[in-house]
């Protein structure tokens, strides 16, 4: 082609920008050829810079697979990292990993043309990205665990859908930081009964199989005998080959079991229990009774001041289930029962006639008694729930439950001072221009002495079943001599003395069996009192500077992340190391349990157990997607290591003979070289399932090119 008064440029070149191989001349690409002539365009025509055009342009035109296979290559790791971030996002959401082709399929449709690249969609190939994902973070959590000193293990058994029991391990471990670390380690089908046999040896396997050996020096369990059993429970026989395992008994269930005796032994509030019960059954089973109670809440809430009734139905509320399995289900049902008590009435009195449910819940509620009762419940368990949401922080320490304790029981006592003003404030509500006047009850000396005796015996056996189930643990309150708060000052008389008792029984529990040496750890005590002095005006104390960290928790810290402190002191940062790892509450492994209920439903009961524990991992270890570049990259790395695979030796009939002494083992070699290649073979045609459906794309592409030149085009045998 030719640009007047610049010269003339050869269409080909320039589209292709070649240049000459021999000196790199652009001309005729983008300089232009001056010499107006023939021969110019001749020896252009000839030239291995036109002829290298040339070639890519029939390459473009008839080698779509070229293209195809160039445009892969170049897009290969953008693609995978795009695929497994998709996929990551899928479990860590706990969406069934069967959307995932799906997914794939939609990002491609709505303009994401790269992922069109990604050919290993078979649902195979799918279960094995998915698998990776959950082995990059599970090597990341053994590592973590394997480079602390000890650690301690959390464990429960819980039944899935599918009515199988697992078995849920979570471990507690100092991480680099010198912090405490709680992450879920793994969860094991169990095909045998849940006996302390059976949960000792699969709690071992664990442990083997990820490669931490026996390190464990504490472990947290439900109250079940088949946890804590003196001679057969799991702790019992796991102590015979760890003698020093400190071994706790689960501050949530103690807390549950304290509560649940003191109902029991009151027998109204046993009663009440059981209404509440009965009650959510009530409405739970019959849509007609539902409707109308939502009726008569809208009705109800209509007669309020209008700028009162939009707040109201925002927080309308139908009955809870108030069960003891659920820690905190009876408190929320208390509360929703006095906010809707009057609606509650009103449905009971409307359905009396024809159900005697309905009839019998209205005589027992409509009475100065229960109301009573309820508004006592209310105040008291306020207190209990607050504790108990303390002990299921998942990172309690022991040094901060003696206090969480105190203050509840502190709380128990405002209420028995208060009991007077409660009592009040109910006959104000019920009187004739009280909240719950329409209820129509009538206030006696009779029930008012009643609930008078109630208030005081209730927080009365709470106290009681509350010191009875937290008592104190020797070995535990040895670990208290890491408290700044309580260290003496140096000019104190007991300074000298102070925390040898404490020292004596740790060295006790954990000299017996080497972990420590014991006159070294005496003198380390002796020389770190007094660092710990120096330390003590570093504490953090005040709320304001640093709420969830007790002083106990800070000096742990101190003594785990500080590496001169390891030179100096190594007997010392051990037992450091055991307080830290040291869990009190199972509320992890309760944590764990739901989150299994939520993967493995009952559309999704199939699950294997490689692949329930990978979705687990990416649920309750793997960060959030933001945050998850690193996991993606090993998982990533770990695919492309598996797919260069090496074919197996062909195994002959001879030489399987020559290997076998008897015609049982012989019959055993012969079932796992076949399952080998049974397993092999499997991969293989994952592989050839995905590359059949690569080839199906570049050659539908091929169709589609071919539709859209001219039929004369045909006639060239080039084409």
């Amino acid at each position: 082609m030719y640009v007047e008064n610049v010269g003339m440029f050869c269409f080909l070149c320039r589209c292709h920008d070649t240049a000459s191989p021999t000196n790199g001349d652009s001309t005729w690409n983008s300089k232009p050829c001056v010499r107006n002539i023939t021969q110019a365009i001749k020896l252009h025509a000839n030239s291995a810079m036109h002829e290298a055009a040339i070639n890519k342009e029939h390459l473009q035109r008839t080698s779509p697979f070229h293209k195809e296979v160039q445009e892969r290559e170049m897009v290969k790791n953008t693609v995978l990292l795009k695929v497994f971030t998709t996929l990551y996002w899928i479990a860590k959401e706990e969406i069934a990993n069967t959307k995932a082709t799906s997914l794939i399929t939609l990002l491609e449709r709505l303009g994401l043309q790269e992922i069109k690249h990604f050919q290993h969609r078979s649902q195979g190939s799918i279960r094995v990205v998915f698998l990776f994902l959950g082995k990059a973070i599970k090597d990341k959590v053994i590592k973590a665990a394997a480079s602390s000193e000890v650690f301690g293990c959390l464990a429960d058994e819980v039944t899935d859908i599918s009515v199988l029991q697992q078995f849920v391990v979570f471990v507690k471990y100092v991480n680099a930081s010198g912090m405490p670390q709680t992450d879920f380690l793994h969860t094991e089908h169990m095909t045998d009964a849940a006996t302390g046999q059976e949960l000792a040896k699969c709690l071992k396997k664990i442990v083997e199989d990820c490669q931490l050996e026996l390190k464990m020096k504490s472990c947290v369990t439900d109250g079940a005998g088949a946890m804590i059993g003196r001679h057969n429970g799991m702790a019992a026989i796991i102590k015979r080959e760890v003698p020093d395992l400190i071994n706790i008994h689960c501050v949530c269930h103690r807390l549950a079991l304290a509560c649940a005796d003191a109902s029991k032994e009151l027998n109204y509030i046993k009663k009440v229990e059981g209404l509440l019960l009965q009650i959510w059954k009530f409405y739970e089973y019959s849509p007609k009774k539902t409707a109308k109670f939502a009726a008569v809440q809208s009705g109800l809430h209509n007669l309020l001041p209008k700028d009162q009734l939009s707040q109201a139905k925002k927080h309308m509320k139908k009955a809870k289930k108030a069960v003891a399995s659920r820690w905190l289900s009876f408190d929320e049902s208390v509360r929703v029962m006095v906010q809707e008590f009057i609606g509650h009435l009103q449905t009971f009195e409307f359905f009396k006639e024809g159900d005697a449910t309905a009839s019998g819940l209205l005589t027992q509620t409509r009475s100065h008694k229960f109301i009573g009762t309820l508004y006592i419940l209310k105040e008291i368990l306020t207190h209990l729930a607050v504790l108990s949401k303390t002990l299921q922080h998942g990172e309690l320490c022991f040094a901060g439950l003696p206090s969480a304790v105190s203050y509840c029981l502190a709380k128990l006592d405002d209420v028995l001072k208060r009991k007077d003003e409660i009592l009040r404030s109910l006959s104000v509500d019920l009187s004739e221009n009280g909240k719950l006047a329409l209820a129509g009850i009538e206030v006696t000396p009779a029930s008012t002495m009643f609930l008078n005796d109630l208030i005081t015996s209730y927080v009365a056996k709470l106290k009681e079943n509350i010191a009875a189930r937290f008592p104190s643990l020797p070995l535990v309150q040895a670990f208290s001599i890491f408290d700044l708060q309580v260290l003496p000052v140096k000019e104190a008389p007991d300074f000298k003395i102070y925390g040898m008792n404490h020292i004596a029984t740790l060295s006790d529990h954990f000299g017996a069996t080497g972990y420590v040496e014991v006159e070294a750890l005496k003198s380390e005590w002796e020389h770190f009192k007094f660092i710990a002095q120096d330390l003590k005006s570093e504490c953090p104390t005040t709320e304001a500077q640093q709420p969830e960290v007790t002083s106990t928790e800070w000096l742990l810290t101190k003594l785990c992340s500080i590496p001169s402190f390891k030179v100096m002191f190594p007997n010392l940062v051990k037992l450091a190391a055991v307080a830290q790892s040291l869990p009190v509450t199972n509320a992890w492994p309760e944590q764990g349990a739901s989150a299994l209920k939520r993967i493995k439903t009952r559309l999704r009961n199939s699950l294997k157990d490689d692949m329930l524990e990978c979705l687990l991992q990416i649920s309750i270890n793997g960060p959030p997607v933001s945050e998850s570049t690193d996991v993606i990259s090993n998982a990533l790395g770990l695919w492309l290591q598996e797919k260069n695979r090496r074919k197996l030796p062909p195994v002959t009939a001879t030489a399987t003979a020559s290997t076998c002494t008897s015609e049982g083992e012989e019959l055993q070699e012969t079932i796992t070289t076949l399952t080998e290649e049974v397993d092999f073979l499997h991969e293989e045609v994952q592989d050839l399932e995905d590359e059949i459906y690569s080839q199906q794309q570049i050659f539908k592409k091929l169709l589609l090119n071919m539709c859209t030149y001219d039929s004369s085009d045909c006639e060239n045998d080039d084409y």
